[in-house]
């Protein structure tokens, strides 16, 4: 019955250590998690109010390892012996009482053979038996608290309720950070963060600037982003803040060089910077032969960026390799070639000079084509018929190019009819002109109205013209040329 009664108190001590360690495991766990997940998140430059908790559980973990060093309890061995010994030393009625008793239970046979009395080893089980009975109540109900026990499980009780208090807070008032942190410790390939980045993987030329994106697609709001630049054996880091979840990095590059994003464990694919080897190009050289109406001279352009034009010019192109395309917005001109020519159209604002390596735009500046200029220097106002019937007129004509021809036009009674037709075929004339209005038969008192007009030579978009304004001519009364 003694050692039945034993073994339940030593289960019962066991049990109670086991649940002691129990509570310090979770709350240890527990710390731990959020001291390491606020920790990183700390460091990673996100949710910096994470830092209460992060402070106040390393704090909580300091207390308890200092300040309550014994408080997890550690036996050499649960024997029925080192039980005993235990019940014996806190409590005094059982003091070398029972001690005796347990170890000749356990080893009957064995004292008797070594001479023991049988009278003895009967009396000292039954003594102890007695007193254990006589003590077994307040055994029972003091033997956590005799043992200290009762105090060393509340103690790590209540260790783990405030650990679970502040992981439950951090959960419900941070639950974007403890999913971030939990993720990234437990489960880093699910975090639901998505990199997209541009210009991926791209051919530079050298001393050309390379413009590097990242957009962060993840419910997850986050601070910053780091930029990870690789050339040889150097590895550098940039750290770039994030606004509405973009960042952007400008570089110079001396040499071609790898690079990848990263945020929290999620990594971007690593793309490459490389420079273009190019092939130099020797020439490319441009004629513009302007249209013939122009009278202007040939223009010339070696390695030109702009050239000027007029719609109807004849362009010839040579270059040095050959090109793999020449282009305007409109249509392609030539391949695999090293010259070509064609006549300009109205609509070809630039050309496209693609080589091997290279692309080049040329500009083209179209030359205006002016309307001409023409007007009466004489006279230049409304005047009375003379006597003799015949009107002086005298015409100034002018253009930027050349003035083909210019029309004299008379009006009676809403009837237009040609005067007189005139060939110029200069930049710049003046016309004198002795109009004779007899065969006109206009009568006194009666009008008449003229105007002229001059046409430029645009063979492109044909004659263009201009018209000065319209003069009257007046046949004065019978009584007026008496009076």
């Amino acid at each position: 019955m003694l050692l039945k009664e034993i073994k339940k108190i030593k289960k019962k001590i066991f049990f109670s250590h086991f649940l002691i360690f129990l509570f310090f495991l979770f709350s240890l766990l527990l710390l731990l998690f959020l001291i390491l997940t606020s920790t990183f998140l700390i460091f990673e430059g996100t949710y910096f109010l994470i830092f209460i908790f992060f402070a106040f559980s390393f704090l909580l973990i300091l207390y308890f390892f200092i300040k309550k060093r014994n408080f997890f309890p550690f036996f050499k061995d649960y024997s029925l012996e080192r039980i005993t010994k235990i019940l014996e030393e806190n409590f005094e009625n059982l003091y070398r009482e029972l001690t005796p008793a347990v170890s000749f239970l356990k080893n009957y046979e064995k004292y008797q053979k070594e001479y023991y009395s049988p009278f003895l080893i009967d009396w000292a089980i039954k003594r102890g038996e007695e007193n254990f009975r006589k003590n077994a109540f307040f055994i029972k109900k003091n033997l956590l608290k005799k043992l200290g026990i009762e105090k060393k499980l509340k103690e790590n009780f209540t260790l783990f309720f405030i650990a679970l208090t502040i992981f439950l807070l951090y959960l419900f008032i941070f639950p974007t950070p403890f999913k971030i942190g939990f993720y990234s410790f437990f489960a880093p390939k699910k975090l639901p963060i998505q990199l997209q980045v541009e210009p991926e993987n791209l051919l530079v030329k050298k001393e050309e600037t390379v413009n590097i994106k990242v957009a962060v697609f993840s419910p997850f709001k986050f601070k910053e982003i780091t930029f990870i630049q690789e050339e040889r054996n150097l590895r550098k880091k940039f750290k770039l803040k994030l606004e509405n979840q973009r960042a952007e990095i400008t570089l110079l590059p001396k040499e071609g060089f790898r690079y990848y994003f990263q945020i929290l464990q999620i990594k971007s694919p690593v793309y490459q910077i490389a420079f273009l080897e190019r092939k130099r190009i020797e020439m490319v050289k441009i004629k513009v032969l302007l249209p013939p109406h122009t009278f202007l001279p040939t223009l010339e352009y070696l390695f030109p960026t702009e050239i000027s034009a007029m719609p109807g010019s004849q362009i010839i192109l040579k270059t040095k390799p050959f090109f793999k395309e020449l282009k305007t917005k409109k249509r392609i001109i030539a391949t695999e070639k090293d010259s070509a020519s064609f006549v300009l159209t109205e609509e070809e604002n630039y050309l496209v000079l693609i080589f091997e390596s290279e692309t080049t735009n040329i500009r083209i500046n179209f030359l205006t084509d002016e309307s001409p200029y023409i007007t009466f220097l004489f006279p230049n106002k409304d005047i009375d018929l003379p006597e003799n019937m015949k009107v002086p007129l005298r015409i100034y004509l002018l253009d930027d190019f050349q003035i083909k021809e210019a029309r004299i036009y008379g009006i009676k009674e809403n009837d237009t009819f040609l005067v007189k037709k005139f060939s110029v075929n200069k930049k710049s004339d003046t016309i004198d002109f002795l109009w004779d209005l007899s065969s006109v038969n206009l009568l006194p008192g009666k009008e008449i109205s003229y105007y002229a007009v001059s046409y430029d030579n645009d063979i492109i978009n044909g004659p263009k013209a201009s018209t000065t304004n319209i003069y009257k001519i007046r046949f004065p009364t019978l009584e007026e040329i008496f009076t």
